[in-house]
């Protein structure tokens, strides 16, 4: 891989611009305009709260809780909607955080002050067919559902995106990267993913800090082990075709609604039902999902195309975009995500976008494609249960993990299961980027590291 030197950022403030007035707009109307505020947010996220930040709102009221010695993975009476608590147990310990109306959006706006940050230290297209993309990605679904609910995983995008940024630094300052990436594990966990970043360092230091690391994340499971099988118990449960995303979502999705699905193609297939009873056509299936992204993506590592045009980014970009498919496949495999988690995808929407601009002509296709799929993704939920709507179809959830298909619902199904498509392409494209990776690890250390 050739060598690559590294640049000095300059704060791009278009994207963060656009955003902030759209959050300002957005901030009169709830204020001034309650009704046309929830009007607006219920089409383009679905479902708001009455006032923002409530996820947020949820960590400082568990550990305002906590320190009242309320056991909140019981009852947490300091939550406005009394939900138990189901983060890591390290956030209750963080008891500088306060807790009450007009900290949560004093906090709250701290989070997306620092989120929009991130987004304006990021490389993204000049041209105005680019800008145009990088907003709608910005202004997504995924992205109005973190803001207004005051996600946490905004706070573990803005630890990422430092990480990234600063992993180009000195020793010590790519310690403190390092150090951010350990510590947002103990508060998310799924981050713990990005520490494949670590393997840009000589195997020296690799090692050395493997070792530091890997003892730290010891003793915080020792330290809490009694904690997190409460924890896990109060765990959401989502079943697909739902709100959430990830590699079982197709498979287990298609495998329940089956028999409904038959039978609304006119078929009546009485194995049907047990097949689904058995999951093993969701089994097969995710196999056969699994084999193929693996495959496609280890020849899209190795296409000349392809990797000629990844070795065209800075340092900075490289890195960003490593993150980011870390993140975004960990999740994928590792279970089923909300849809705030999605936000990830913008660690990978600039870097695609200006490779889509700015690669070799023959090797710009399938970023430009990639775009296009990344935001039909982070505008999955309204394209799924508004544009069938508007035909008349509709998609009803019924008790238990069945969603059962009602008079005019097959195209919701549909849209589905072309977003769950979609969802499988991407993970291929980034699988790719991080096998592109793993095969040029070993040669000490890249520039910029």
């Amino acid at each position: 891989m050739p060598q690559r030197r590294e640049t000095t950022r300059r704060f791009d403030p278009f994207i963060p611009g656009v955003a902030c007035l759209v959050l300002a707009v957005m901030g009169l109307l709830h204020g001034f305009y309650p009704r046309v505020y929830h009007d607006i947010l219920d089409i383009w996220m679905l479902q708001p709260f009455d006032d923002p930040f409530q996820d947020l709102s949820f960590v400082t009221a568990s550990v305002s809780c906590f320190g009242q010695g309320i056991d909140v993975y019981a009852t947490n009476p300091c939550d406005i909607i009394d939900r138990q608590f189901n983060y890591s147990p390290l956030w209750l310990r963080l008891s500088f955080l306060p807790h009450g109306p007009i900290w949560t959006n004093i906090l709250g706006l701290i989070v997306m002050a620092g989120f929009l940050v991130s987004l304006g230290c990021m490389t993204w297209p000049r041209q105005w067919r680019g800008r145009l993309l990088a907003v709608l990605g910005v202004l997504s679904y995924s992205t109005a559902y973190a803001v207004e609910r005051g996600n946490m995983d905004l706070v573990m995008f803005i630890f990422a995106a430092f990480a990234a940024l600063v992993l180009g630094g000195r020793p010590l300052v790519r310690g403190i990267a390092y150090a951010a990436i350990v510590f947002t594990t103990m508060l998310k966990f799924y981050p713990a993913v990005a520490l494949i970043i670590l393997l840009r360092e000589r195997w020296r230091t690799v090692l050395a800090a493997g070792a530091v690391i890997v003892v730290a994340l010891g003793l915080f499971a020792v330290a809490f082990r009694d904690e997190f099988g409460r924890m896990a118990a109060t765990l959401p449960v989502t079943w697909p075709p739902g709100l959430a995303w990830g590699a079982k979502g197709l498979p287990r999705g298609l495998n329940d609604v089956l028999p409904d699905l038959l039978t609304v193609l006119g078929y009546d297939a009485p194995w049907a039902v047990a097949a689904r009873d058995s999951h093993l056509p969701a089994f097969v299936l995710l196999i056969v999902l699994l084999l193929g992204a693996l495959g496609t993506a280890m020849r899209l590592s190795r296409a000349p195309r392809f990797t000629a045009a990844l070795d065209t980014l800075s340092p900075a970009s490289d890195r960003l975009l490593l993150i980011g498919a870390a993140l975004v496949c960990g999740c994928f495999f590792l279970g089923q995500s909300l849809p705030y988690r999605a936000i990830h995808l913008l660690f990978v929407l600039p870097v695609f976008l200006s490779l889509g601009e700015a690669a070799p002509p023959a090797g710009r296709t399938p970023f430009r494609w990639t775009v296009v799929v990344m935001l039909l993704i982070l505008w999955e939920l309204p394209i799924r249960w508004r544009v069938p709507w508007i035909v008349g179809a509709r998609f009803v959830p019924t008790e238990g993990p069945v969603f059962a298909f009602v008079p005019g619902s097959l195209l919701t199904y549909i849209a589905w299961v072309a977003l769950e498509l979609c969802w499988w392409w991407v993970i291929t494209v980034l699988l790719a980027v991080l096998l592109r990776f793993l095969a040029s690890v070993g040669g000490g250390v890249r520039a910029a590291a």
